[in-house]
């Protein structure tokens, strides 16, 4: 039994270290679980003298698990500029805009970004007042794939899904089955790229789940993602928030988030934000705010009643 729990754990690693989608995608969002069960297995077999199998356990429980731990912030002191950013994932409309709201003032937001919009949970969030705080909105309702991007300063809209209208939130007339379609005419989630008055360009983040049919898209999604990073000048200072479905324990997103500032960090034992299902704990890290030019001075995840996702805030300077 340990044998062969030792040869699994050893694919799992393997598997890990290799891109792909669908399934292999799923297994490697699980993978650091498995290697704490896999450390606790090590330990069964050394106290059984079984060295062999011990040895492979413990190696390829690293291998799943290193790649997910991060330090915490490092001490890093208010510049002159700072830039707060929340990113919630609003579950088709289910999540509490109450508490979205007490969160965009007690965070003194200035970036909200929220997939997965509804019409009727649009209207929900500016009954409460979302318009006063954040008035400059761009995005669309949707039916499970819409998107809101709502900043405190003027934003200049850069890449709009098709149909989209900036400066203005509209109903979603066009998606069947509650998915909107790219450019090139592929299933998508809305995403949105605006730039700040001081230059920053912000994208709204929503990538394909390697859930959902069809599974290559996941891959093909986080592939344009890496493409449209390495596509943005130098000096171009970004922050990319949202749902990414991918964490660093896919390596296309160790790949593309190489060089950015990624937070939240320091989770114990790691960063979790999905799934959030009643009395089960989130075991993997997809929803991420990347910066660069800025770097992150505080970060949390942040619990909104109704959404399957934990939120995540950063307050960036420079």
């Amino acid at each position: 039994m340990l044998t062969v729990g030792a040869g699994g754990l050893a694919l799992a690693a393997v598997a890990s270290l290799v891109d792909g989608g669908g399934w292999l995608a799923q297994l490697q969002a699980a993978a650091p679980l498995l290697g704490v069960l896999g450390i606790l297995l090590a330990v069964v077999a050394g106290f059984r003298r079984r060295f062999v199998p011990a040895l492979v356990t413990l190696v390829a429980s690293l291998v799943t698990i290193v790649p997910v731990l991060t330090t915490p912030l490092d001490d890093v002191p208010h510049g002159s500029r700072t830039l707060s950013v929340l990113s919630v994932n609003t579950y088709i409309g289910e999540a509490d805009p109450a508490r979205i709201i007490a969160e965009v003032d007690t965070r003194d937001v200035d970036v909200l970004v929220l997939p997965e919009m509804t019409d009727a949970f649009w209207q929900r969030l500016t009954a409460h007042g979302l318009r006063e705080r954040l008035p400059h909105v761009t995005g669309r309702a949707g039916r499970g794939s819409g998107m809101v991007i709502a900043t405190r300063q003027p934003a200049t809209c850069v890449d709009l899904p098709p149909g989209m209208t900036c400066g203005r939130v509209e109903p979603d007339r066009s998606a069947p089955g509650g998915v909107s379609r790219d450019a090139e005419g592929r299933p998508a989630f809305d995403q949105i790229v605006v730039d700040l008055p001081d230059g920053t360009r912000v994208k709204g983040v929503h990538l394909w789940s390697p859930r959902l049919s069809p599974t290559s898209r996941w891959r093909e999604n986080q592939e344009e993602m890496a493409r449209w990073i390495a596509a943005q000048p130098a000096d171009r200072r970004l922050v990319l928030a949202g749902d990414f479905n991918a964490g660093r324990s896919h390596p296309v997103f160790r790949g593309y988030g190489a060089g950015l500032d990624d937070s939240p960090r320091g989770g114990l034992p790691w960063t979790r934000t999905w799934p959030r299902w009643g009395p089960i704990p989130p075991f993997v890290q997809i929803d991420h705010v990347l910066a660069r030019g800025w770097r992150a001075s505080e970060s949390q995840t942040v619990s909104v009643p109704g959404s399957d996702h934990l939120g995540v805030w950063t307050l960036l300077t420079r």
